[in-house]
């Protein structure tokens, strides 16, 4: 039996002013029953694949769409429309009850607002283990709802935790608010939690052995990416809160370049939380208890090289990353009221940021920076602190190394530019470039232009 009638047909036609035969009536009713039931098929697999049981008028629209047939305007998946029945003779015909709206209304009234385009947006979903409490997370009542249905081997790592803590001497002890490191623990696996803890004891220990199997184990390890942001937080509480303990400030750093190092951990999105520990130990006032016998100057090396690393490594990909070290480099460096251990971080850290660093930010303050020195030298001999004195030297020895190399790199640039030049015209007067650099040596270093000459004079007397 055909699901639409020739009556149904012979009443669209008659609306239309249009007369049928019998035999054109029955082909049409067989091609209308095909098409719907193609269309009605095609409707339903958008339905199923909506995870819907019910079919709307979009599923339709798109079915329509599928076969290059101009959708339905006006109908919505909205509130369903009521259908009428009316009798006329022996034909039952249903229709819409629908409102009459005067076309003048309409083209006096307001325009309607442009519907929106479907857009997507983002939030964060948790940071730093935390969910933020925006509209578009759970609330904390609808947490508390699911925490009560979550499968027990979903919470076996935090329920050892949880009931070591609640209990006291056999009775139960309330607590109102859950901890920072019962978070941790729940969202680590057992596996995690015990790795982070033998890690930090390891590093933050006395034995320097026990430290350097910690600092290769996170080299290596290539399922620890659950534990970075907590890796990275330690770093930062244990350089805060142990700021004279070298050994500690020290194995932090070795930390960072481990997790620097490690090719299985994506650090990038941390790197704004590891830069300022890192220039923390280049540039502080003191890193140690007795700045005398031990070497705080090795730290602010090593962190020097790691800021260099870094800057290499991800300043393609942050445009600013470097530009904002070396400001704060340089300040270190040119800052007179700031000590001369922070000035020694600045150099080595300009140093360790290439030849081009040195050129641009360290040579042309040279002058500056060595009456300073000289000034804080002779104060040091009239008053006999030998403290500031030893930091007034490493400073300028750290310059003399560095502008050395500078200077023996531009000596053998000029040698190549005058035997290019000499090559090309053999009758061409030409002076001598060991000449040339000593005299811009001598108006450009200060202070250090001696030191620098007699470290290069083999070299320039070997050119002659």
């Amino acid at each position: 039996m055909s699901i639409f009638t020739k009556d149904s047909v012979t009443a669209i036609a008659d609306t239309a002013g249009i007369s049928l035969k019998d035999d054109v009536l029955n082909a049409i009713t067989q091609d209308i029953e095909y098409r719907l039931r193609e269309i009605v098929h095609e409707a339903g697999k958008f339905m199923r694949h909506s995870k819907r049981q019910r079919l709307i008028s979009e599923d339709i629209n798109h079915a329509l769409r599928v076969r290059n047939v101009e959708p339905m305007y006006g109908w919505t998946s909205g509130k369903s429309a009521k259908f009428n029945l009316i009798t006329q003779g022996t034909q039952q015909i249903y229709y819409v009850d629908e409102q009459e709206l005067d076309l003048d209304d309409i083209l006096n009234g307001p325009l309607p607002p442009v519907p929106l385009d479907v857009t997507y947006t983002a939030h964060w979903l948790a940071i730093e283990g935390v969910q933020p409490a925006i509209v578009q997370n759970p609330s904390a009542a609808e947490i508390r709802q699911e925490n009560f249905t979550v499968p027990a081997h979903l919470t076996a790592a935090s329920s050892t935790t949880s009931t070591a803590s609640t209990l006291t001497n056999g009775h139960h002890s309330q607590q109102p608010q859950q901890s920072s490191e019962t978070l941790v623990k729940t969202v680590l696996t057992k596996e995690l939690q015990m790795y982070y803890e033998k890690i930090t004891e390891a590093l933050t220990s006395s034995s320097e052995e026990l430290r350097s199997l910690a600092v290769q184990s996170i080299t290596k390890d290539p399922g620890i990416q659950p534990l970075l942001p907590y890796l990275i937080q330690f770093i930062a509480e244990q350089v805060t809160q142990n700021m004279r303990k070298l050994h500690i400030t020290h194995a932090m750093m070795r930390l960072t370049r481990a997790v620097l190092d490690n090719p299985n951990l994506f650090v990038e999105p941390y790197l704004h939380q590891l830069i300022p520990n890192i220039l923390t130990c280049m540039v502080a006032k003191r890193l140690c208890d007795d700045p005398a016998s031990q070497d705080h100057w090795a730290l602010r090396r090593y962190a020097s090289l790691l800021v260099s690393y870094i800057c290499t490594t991800y300043g393609a990909t942050y445009q600013s990353l470097q530009p904002r070290v070396t400001k704060t480099l340089l300040r270190a460096f040119l800052d007179p009221v700031k000590p001369l251990s922070t000035a020694y971080g600045g150099i080595v850290g300009i140093k360790a940021l290439g030849e081009e660093a040195v050129k641009v930010l360290l040579v042309p303050n040279l002058i500056g920076f060595g009456e300073r020195l000289a000034a804080v030298m002779d104060e040091m001999d009239e008053e006999g602190r030998a403290g500031r004195k030893e930091e007034a030297q490493m400073c300028k020895d750290a310059i003399v190394e560095i502008t050395t190399t500078y200077a023996r790199q531009l000596l053998a640039e000029r040698q190549a530019a005058t035997e290019a030049a000499a090559a090309a015209d053999e009758d061409a007067m030409l002076s001598d470039p060991a000449d040339d650099v000593r005299g811009e040596i001598m108006d450009k270093f200060g202070a250090f232009a001696e030191d620098v000459c007699q470290a290069l004079w083999p070299s320039i007397n070997g050119s002659r």
